[in-house]
């Protein structure tokens, strides 16, 4: 029964309304290409730079080290302790040599 009604009540309201498929689409994206068409990009100056940034290799940055697993350990590729690599705790003295020369070498590319 209540699918009749509503049945009943569609095709009367379908009927009575006309619908040209052509005009509302062509609404549609006449509505949308209004909108894309009205933004703009709202650009925004940068504020002058007030610090001048200086090259890590000049003044290089104070690290903060954390601990470590006990089979890592803290190395590095500067003096002064700067420029911090971690590496094996595990490897002797040659190959820990070995290692960060072969780090400052591709470092310095």
């Amino acid at each position: 029964m209540i699918e009749k009604l509503v049945y009943d009540q569609f095709e009367t309201t379908s009927n009575e309304t006309q619908f040209n498929e052509s005009e509302d689409l062509q609404m549609v994206y006449f509505q949308e290409e209004s909108k894309a068409s009205s933004w703009r990009p709202k650009i925004e100056e940068l504020p002058p730079r007030s610090i001048e940034s200086i090259p890590s290799s000049v003044q290089p940055p104070k690290p903060d080290l954390k601990s470590l697993q006990f089979n890592l350990k803290y190395s590095f590729l500067g003096e002064n302790k700067t420029f911090p690599v971690i590496i094996s705790s595990k490897l002797n003295a040659h190959q820990e040599s070995k290692l960060l020369q072969t780090l400052k070498c591709i470092k310095m590319h």
